[in-house]
């Protein structure tokens, strides 16, 4: 038995050798671009979106799509990735700010870890993640000493609060949010990605999640973009929706 654990976990590691990657969206179930537009149609119309965890700016390009008429506040750690976001934000530059920070409880500085996955053929996917945790798998490929930010504090200092919050974060939400208190109290809409696996030390569980979004007057509006592990089919994770209580989204309250 021992012999064949150990194959089976080198087989593993060849095939999936970087944090949570290789994961799968399932076909078929709503994507947060599809629920974004719906909100739209509804007449949802943000006037200042947060992204927290702007990567290469890919998700605020798709969002100025939606609603091009909101400003975008990027908040983005990785300073290696500044200029791949101002190629994709080009466009509507005039409407963004970058933040070169990662979001906390507090202001201060931390290690960034960053994975790379030097299989993968392009260089989004060839980071793998990057997060203030640490992964089960061990060490991280390398770390970027980088300034955290609480959220509240980004949002007096940029001059504007937002009405949709989005937060990718992989794992350190929760302090995240426990730094938002007053940004949450502006906010309608809030995008919060979760995860089901284990992956990062200490990181935010989706209970962690639901209860914190309770207390703060948020309820539940969706469950979008659902990955799944392709080896076994565990739920890696996908990304909540939260809104208001007292939304008009949510102003129907039964069925009919």
């Amino acid at each position: 038995m021992g012999i064949m654990r150990r194959i089976a976990g080198k087989i593993k590691r060849t095939i999936f050798p970087s944090p949570e990657v290789q994961v799968r969206i399932q076909p078929g179930l709503p994507s947060c671009e599809d629920r974004l537009k719906h909100a739209a149609s509804l007449g949802y119309s943000p006037g200042v979106v947060f992204d927290c965890g702007a990567f290469i700016g890919r998700w605020a390009r798709e969002v100025h799509q939606i609603f091009p008429g909101a400003n975008l506040v990027l908040i983005e750690p990785n300073s290696e990735l500044y200029a791949r976001i101002a190629e994709n934000t080009q466009p509507f530059s005039s409407q963004v700010q970058l933040i070169e920070a990662a979001v906390g409880e507090q202001d201060g500085r931390m290690q960034l870890n960053i994975w790379e996955n030097p299989k993968h053929g392009n260089e989004t996917t060839a980071l793998a993640a990057s997060s203030l945790l640490d992964h089960v798998q061990g060490q991280a490929t390398r770390s970027l000493d980088v300034a955290v930010k609480r959220i509240d504090d980004i949002a007096q200092q940029a001059g504007c609060w937002p009405d949709l919050l989005k937060l990718d974060l992989q794992g350190a939400e929760l302090p995240a949010l426990k730094g938002a208190v007053k940004a949450l109290e502006n906010c309608e809409l809030c995008i919060i990605e979760f995860g089901c696996l284990e992956a990062y030390k200490e990181r935010t569980t989706p209970a962690e999640l639901m209860s914190f979004m309770d207390e703060m007057g948020f309820a539940l509006y969706d469950i979008v973009d659902v990955r799944y592990r392709p080896y076994d089919k565990a739920l890696v994770g996908g990304d909540f929706f939260f809104v208001k209580r007292n939304s008009a989204l949510k102003s129907h309250k039964d069925y009919f």
